[in-house]
């Protein structure tokens, strides 16, 4: 993939996130939960808001380096969502019982199928209406709230962490 150009300034804070993530993964226990943060910041931290920043760029190969990058960071929330999962039969909680994981569930889903609508209809090669106004303005507005969402929900989930660890 071709190398894009993207403000060191803007790109510094989502990749001291991810750091900061690797940092308390790395002092943790190595728990499924543990997973579940590292997971979920470097997917919708660093992965997704790096993807968006390479996509205002324009062009053809920032379009497909943007999608490629989306891609990677729904596989990372799947496997951030899978742990979560294992660790709350682990201990027999129920699942999706706070404002965190609702949220959490929705933006899990929503991106998902954002991205198989980018992938669909707005791919640069073969997307069906890729030169659709309405189409692309609905993908970039969408984006942009569920990626706002997506930050919030990290950020019920550190009030979460802090009041109840394990739920």
């Amino acid at each position: 993939v071709k190398s894009v150009k993207v403000s060191k300034f803007i790109q510094l804070p989502l990749y001291l996130y991810g750091l900061l993530a690797l940092i308390y993964l790395y002092n943790s226990k190595f728990s499924l939960f543990s997973w579940h943060t590292f997971y979920m910041s470097i997917s919708y931290i660093t992965l997704a808001g790096n993807a968006i920043l390479i996509k205002k760029q324009g062009g053809y190969e920032n379009t497909k380096t943007h999608g490629i990058i989306m891609t990677i960071s729904s596989i990372f929330s799947v496997l951030g969502w899978y742990m979560i999962y294992t660790n709350k039969n682990r201990f027999n909680k129920r699942h999706l019982t706070s404002l965190h994981s609702q949220t959490g569930i929705f933006v899990l889903v929503a991106y998902i199928s954002i991205g198989i609508a980018g992938f669909v209809f707005l791919h640069p090669d073969y997307g069906i209406m890729k030169s659709n106004k309405t189409i692309r303005f609905g993908h970039k507005i969408g984006g942009r709230v569920l990626t706002a969402l997506s930050w919030i929900t990290c950020v019920l989930g550190l009030v979460k962490v802090v009041s109840d660890p394990i739920n």
